[in-house]
């Protein structure tokens, strides 16, 4: 069954792996594809891309992939659907700043309430408005870039140190690390000021017992990045500098 949904998320992961995820147009519910690979379920990078290298899958453009079946979890990770692996992603359109600004509005979350989404248990994937953003600190441990974000919601509630997996922003601090580290957080801070922000949090698998919070998008009207996508910047899913 093919469907079309908004790509929200593409996030770095292990091993080769990215997690995709985006809203899905006719349903407007926010969707997570799999494949079953025979070592595990999940998306390795090169599916991301066509043959001629150019990325197919990425944050804010409309995807099309042929849906097997929905596989929801227990808990937390109701949005996994089985895809055919074999059938390429098509990039059907990248569509406006107004189109996907009506896209996600009826997704978006003034709050940012943990202790309701550890109790309810029912989703992984949420849409923050972001009042402020307080901290964006970059650090190198063991030669991997490390990316957090502290943030206020649009109700003024903070919260702070989130471990960034978007693979977008991952690849743009890496840029900006190798070319001038001392001005990589500042420079980040200051592309986002002054813009509409939201911020999509994710929520983990069980990792040591417990599932945790992690950003994987930050996204802005106008777009800070100006249309570009971890592609753009050289981006191999590492963090390697």
């Amino acid at each position: 069954m093919k469907r079309q949904f908004l790509t929200t998320g593409v996030t770095r992961m292990y091993d080769g792996f990215v997690c995709v995820s985006g809203l899905d147009l006719e349903y407007k519910k926010f969707i997570r594809p799999l494949i079953k690979y025979p070592e595990r379920p999940g998306i390795k990078k090169d599916y991301l891309f066509a043959d001629d290298g150019i990325p197919v899958i990425k944050p804010l453009v409309i995807n099309e992939l042929d849906f097997i079946k929905p596989d929801p979890k227990s808990a937390f990770h109701t949005e996994d659907w089985i895809i055919d692996g074999n059938t390429p992603p098509r990039l059907v359109k990248t569509p406006t700043a107004d189109e996907i600004r009506r896209i996600l509005a009826p997704s978006v979350e003034s709050s940012f309430n943990k202790e309701k989404i550890l109790i309810d248990q029912n989703r992984s994937i949420l849409l923050v408005r972001c009042k402020e953003i307080i901290e964006m600190p970059v650090t190198l441990q063991s030669k991997k870039i490390k990316c957090r974000v502290s943030f206020v919601d649009a109700e003024g509630k903070e919260h702070f140190r989130l471990p960034v997996t978007d693979a977008n922003f991952l690849a743009y601090a890496k840029y900006l690390w190798k070319r001038n580290r001392e001005y990589t957080e500042k420079t980040l801070i200051e592309q986002l000021q002054g813009k509409e922000t939201l911020i999509r949090i994710g929520i983990t698998r069980l990792y040591n017992n417990k599932n945790h919070f992690q950003v994987s998008g930050i996204f802005t009207f106008p777009d800070w990045l100006n249309g570009n996508c971890y592609a753009d910047f050289e981006y191999d899913f590492s963090d390697y500098v």
